[in-house]
């Protein structure tokens, strides 16, 4: 019995690890050309009635509303990959698809992620089977461009490939990593991309897309088919004060 559990384990695993994977491959560009970024994919309990896909996107630099992502930014990302699912059908389990920004600690899944956070304090698990300690904690020091490269975080090396995972660090109220030219950040502040988001600020209203427009307020947005979409805002117009907002949040 165990190793049956086991063994759909490891299938369930590297099944979501597909999906993940097929997801990236098809909504990427997609976003991209209307100023979206795709920062990440996550994929839990595929294949239980519990599943999910939750898409972490941002806007691209060049966007005219600025890098932070609002509310009409995650409806469209919301529309977008919704009909990118709905037309291309790449998972066959029922999940639910959240689309949300990626709140104040932003996942780094590529070079050009890494290279954005440069001196910043990271977090990386990598791979199992990798040497030395999975978790590692500390200052981005270098990063290469190249997929096949690697970075080095508080002097240890580390390949792309080795990454599990990887996420900047935020701390409100710690002296910030030096910019990129040795300049002392003021304490408090974030590095070059990173912003602070209420990870509180979530769902006020719900609706049916084919009934009713999004309004301008917070809300979760469910899709009549197979897979649910939640449609998540944790970007709201004012900040709460810094005491009420987690000193750290894990991904």
């Amino acid at each position: 019995m165990a190793t049956k559990s086991i063994s759909s384990d490891a299938a369930r695993l590297h099944a979501q690890k597909e999906a993940r994977a097929l997801l990236i491959s098809l909504i990427s560009r997609p976003l991209e050309e209307v100023h979206l970024e795709l920062v990440d994919i996550e994929v839990e309990a595929l294949g239980t009635p519990d599943g999910v896909i939750r898409v972490l996107v941002e806007h691209l630099g060049s966007h005219e509303r600025g890098p932070r992502i609002d509310l009409d930014g995650i409806a469209e990302a919301t529309k977008l990959v919704d009909a990118l699912i709905e037309a291309n059908d790449p998972i066959e389990q029922a999940f639910t698809l959240e689309v949300s920004s990626p709140g104040l600690e932003r996942p780094l899944r590529t070079p050009a992620h890494f290279e954005r956070f440069r001196d910043a304090e990271i977090a990386v698990k990598t791979v199992a089977g990798t040497a030395g300690e999975r978790r590692v904690q500390g200052r981005l020091e270098s990063c290469d461009t190249d997929p096949a490269g690697v970075i080095v975080i508080a002097g240890r090396t580390i390949s792309y490939n080795e990454i599990e995972r990887a996420r900047t660090v935020f701390r409100w109220g710690e002296e910030a990593p030096p910019t990129a030219n040795g300049e002392p950040r003021k304490k408090g502040a974030l590095p070059k991309g990173q912003r602070p988001v209420h990870p509180k600020a979530l769902l006020a209203a719900a609706k049916t897309v084919s009934e009713q427009p999004l309004s301008t307020e917070d809300e979760v947005v469910f899709v009549p088919h197979e897979s649910t979409v939640q449609q998540i805002s944790d970007a709201p117009a004012a900040l709460a004060p810094p005491q009420l907002i987690p000193t750290e949040v894990t991904p």
